[in-house]
Formats: C-alpha cells, sequence, structure tokens
C-alpha cells in the first residue's frame, strides 16, 4: 500500500503533518460542502486533496487545500476561496530510444485559498513533526529524520483549542 500524502497543520509557528483525527471528522468541510469535484492523480492521493489547517489565535481554520481538478471540465471555485496556481521547473538528464539529453520537466500544483474558514471540530489532533515537502527546501537524503521527531495532540471543542500537548 501506498503511503498517503499527509494533511499539514501550521500550529505555533511550524508546519506538521497530521497524522491521526480522534473526533468529529465530518467537521471538516467535503468536497460536496465547497462545490468542487477532485480526482486521485496518483495512489498517494485517493481523494485527490490534500487539506493544509492553521491554528491561528485558538482556533482552528482550513487554510487552503491542494486540489487534483478532473481534466475533462474547468474546476468550479468555491465563492469564498481564490486559486492559486504554482509551477516549478526540475531540470532532468533523461534517457530514452532518442539517446541521452537534457530535459525540463514541469510540475503543477493548484490549490484553493480560503481566508476565512473555520473547522468547528471537537476531538483529538494527532500531529507530527517535522512535516518535510522536498518541494518547500532542499534536504539531504541522509539526515536521519527520526531524531529531530516530535509529537502534539491538540484538543479542541467546536474548533476552539482547549489544550495541546507534547508527546
Amino acid at each position: 500500500m501506498t503511503a498517503q500524502i499527509p494533511d499539514t497543520c501550521t500550529f505555533d509557528g511550524r508546519k506538521w503533518a497530521v497524522e491521526h483525527w480522534d473526533g468529529d471528522y465530518a467537521a471538516v468541510p467535503t468536497n460536496e460542502a465547497l462545490g468542487i469535484e477532485t480526482h486521485s492523480a496518483s495512489s498517494a492521493n485517493w481523494s485527490g486533496r490534500v487539506d493544509h489547517f492553521m491554528v491561528s489565535r485558538d482556533k482552528l481554520y482550513l487554510l487552503k487545500i491542494q486540489v487534483n481538478f478532473p481534466e475533462d471540465r474547468p474546476p468550479a471555485l468555491p465563492s469564498d476561496a481564490q486559486r492559486e496556481v504554482l509551477v516549478r521547473y526540475e531540470k532532468m538528464h533523461v534517457f530514452d530510444k532518442d539517446g541521452e539529453r537534457d530535459a525540463i520537466r514541469e510540475h503543477r500544483f493548484e490549490y484553493l485559498v480560503f481566508h476565512n474558514l473555520p473547522v468547528p471540530y471537537t476531538g483529538d489532533l494527532l500531529l507530527t513533526y517535522p512535516c518535510t515537502d522536498c518541494w518547500d527546501q532542499p534536504y539531504d537524503a541522509d539526515d536521519d529524520e527520526d531524531e529531530d521527531r516530535r509529537e502534539m495532540v491538540l484538543s479542541f471543542e467546536g474548533g476552539e483549542l482547549m489544550c495541546a500537548s507534547e508527546r
């Protein structure tokens, strides 16, 4: 089974990976509630979306969603969201039937960014740090990520942060 791309939560100035929701996950807006349709682009993302949450002033918000829209129809955007497209180019050395050559590969990331979308979640949210993304910054493949690994549990009632405890 392919590991799924984790949702993230920015808390206390750090980006954490969301490992587990222990509570009312139905409080997180679904595609249907947002009026969008996504599709899976790979086995690492079955839902076609990656949610990015933020705790600000002790409230949980859905900040943005990385989305994969179906190619056969234009995306419908929620009225309270804006579309952000990030395009990155990677220089590659390619070996194929035509021989050896340099090529440029395009990586396209689409987001829906929300300016004020509170999530009335009640329950615990298990987070792990660091949450690394190879596009955020260069990294050394020899680094031992488990050395600095931290866990945090955030407890919410109706979207209000009640307690944060590091494990």
